[in-house]
């Protein structure tokens, strides 16, 4: 699946005086991203289009998906001695899966704050 970078398919040139174009590249170097990036970036998530991740969010998604497959792994290797028969649901078993759940619903709460926080980083400032 393309990115909005990959799948450009029309050129705007804005105008703009020196000191919006000053701050729009200082924005995209705190940003560590270009100018042209910004400007989809800020678009997209203006209209709804969903989030268009910097490097910087990357990373979160990221390490969220390392997380989320560790994860999946333990919970894979404790449900087949479950289904083997080889154990026994017990209080720590229990405690265990308690522990998954709640891993899993602190990842969903990560991944919502990233895409929330894109979504209403341009309204605010637009008021």
């Amino acid at each position: 699946m393309k990115n909005a970078s990959e799948s450009q398919s029309c050129m705007v040139n804005v105008r703009m005086n020196e000191a919006e174009a000053l701050a729009m590249n200082q924005l995209a170097d705190q940003l560590q991203t270009n100018r042209s990036r910004l400007l989809r970036k800020i678009i997209r998530e203006s209209i709804g289009e969903g989030p268009d991740l910097l490097p910087n969010e990357m990373k979160h998604f990221e390490e969220a998906v390392f997380q989320l497959a560790a994860l999946g792994r333990n919970l894979n290797q404790l449900l087949k001695l479950v289904y083997t028969g080889q154990v026994k649901v017990s209080s720590q078993e229990q405690t265990l899966m308690e522990g998954i759940r709640d891993q899993v619903a602190s990842l969903k709460k990560e991944t919502v704050t990233v895409i929330e926080r894109t979504r209403e980083r341009w309204v605010r400032h637009a008021a």
